[in-house]
């Protein structure tokens, strides 16, 4: 998470309310790093079919797809509420939503051994599918999303 969005989480006057770590890498390792940002890895280990892989939170799932292919998916309705907190905004929100973010985007990678099927961008080595969004046309409903953003990705 980059340093702004990860002071944001963490901006509250209510001394019960979680820290920015707390909020943003519930399950996972923690690194804040020299910059502000922060950087969280949840890692889990076991057959396919007995992960979790966070789809209890849901936003982003994996599916078998195959002989050693994993599906990958994120639905962009999980993702616009996300960003923009579900709620349209005021003329002044939006003013101010529009300074803080212009020029910035949210990228979404998914990585692998191969991607063989993607509606995002392949890396030209064919193991990264990227998609970049600009953060202020999400949160405005200025940008037309696919239901989802995937990948096929060889898992081994």
């Amino acid at each position: 998470m980059v340093a702004d969005f990860y002071a944001m989480k963490g901006m509250s006057e209510d001394p019960e309310q979680q820290s920015a770590a707390d909020v943003f890498c519930q399950e996972g390792d923690l690194t804040e790093n020299a910059d502000g940002s922060a950087t969280c890895i949840i890692s889990e280990v076991g057959a396919f079919a007995d992960l979790d892989l966070g789809q209890q939170e849901g936003g982003i799932t994996f599916s078998p797809a195959g002989d050693g292919l994993v599906r990958i998916a994120m639905a962009t309705e999980a993702l616009s509420e996300e960003i923009s907190g579900g709620e349209p905004l005021d003329a002044e929100t939006a003013s101010l939503a529009e300074a803080i973010f212009i020029g910035r985007t949210f990228t979404l990678s998914f990585s692998g051994a191969e991607i063989t099927d993607t509606n995002m961008t392949l890396s030209e080595d064919a193991t990264i599918a990227t998609k970049s969004l600009p953060i202020i046309d999400i949160i405005k409903g200025e940008i037309e999303l696919p239901q989802e953003f995937y990948a096929v990705v060889r898992a081994q």
